[in-house]
């Protein structure tokens, strides 16, 4: 669908958008996981201890689900000698948990090396990283807090909005001049409609229902 917003003046621009409800069944909100390399595991361990009104407890691979889902839990952190602790925060209030956790990942994502995973235990990453320091597992938020928080004007850490919607829209190379012409948003509208179903009549629309790779990027 085309829709319409301004650039920050008065010139609207019109773009091709996929529109998805914050209900929608085929929608889902799973953070990405951190991994942390460049530093010593103790390191990072002595960063994450400096971050105000945290308090970090030992755990176990046992646990590391269980610890996410505790109301007074933050984060995890397991370390890459094996070593995993529990990062607690006395704050229970959205937007003060949220902004303790930006301090968390900033102490370390400013300093080291840090790449995102769906990677819940350390295990896996040891074969791929010679100098990795840990993982830090972050915990889940629902879509209505992603919403909340938006209207609040607060950002979230990085990669705690991975969102996945079942028949995301790719490669919808609909002519950039059309969208530049003088007609009116409801004859863009029409054209797009009519291009999406030629695409449908030549075949040129692929449904993928399996998890894939693509190594073209």
């Amino acid at each position: 669908m085309l829709h319409a917003f301004y650039n920050g003046g008065f010139t609207a621009i019109n773009i091709v958008a996929q529109i998805v409800q914050a209900d929608d069944p085929g929608l889902e909100l799973t953070p990405w996981n951190h991994v942390v390399w460049g530093t010593l595991p103790d390191t990072l361990l002595d960063w994450a201890r400096t971050v105000p009104d945290l308090n970090l407890l030992p755990s176990s691979e046992e646990n590391l689900f269980r610890g996410l889902l505790d109301i007074r839990s933050l984060a995890m952190l397991h370390l890459a000698d094996g070593r995993i602790y529990t990062i607690y925060t006395q704050e229970i209030e959205l937007i003060h948990r949220v902004q303790a956790l930006n301090k968390l990942v900033s102490c370390y994502a400013r300093r080291a090396t840090m790449d995102r995973t769906t990677n819940y235990t350390i295990k896996p990453l040891q074969s791929l990283y010679a100098d990795l320091s840990g993982l830090v597992l972050l915990p889940p938020f629902r879509v209505e807090d992603v919403l909340y928080l938006a209207s609040q004007g607060h950002l979230m850490p990085t990669g705690s909005t991975r969102f996945t919607i079942s028949g995301r829209a790719l490669r919808v190379n609909f002519p950039l001049g059309i969208l530049n012409n003088g007609q009116s948003l409801a004859q863009k509208n029409a054209r797009l409609q009519e291009w999406l179903q030629d695409s449908l009549t030549h075949k040129r629309v692929r449904y993928y229902a399996e998890p894939i790779f693509i190594f073209d990027e």
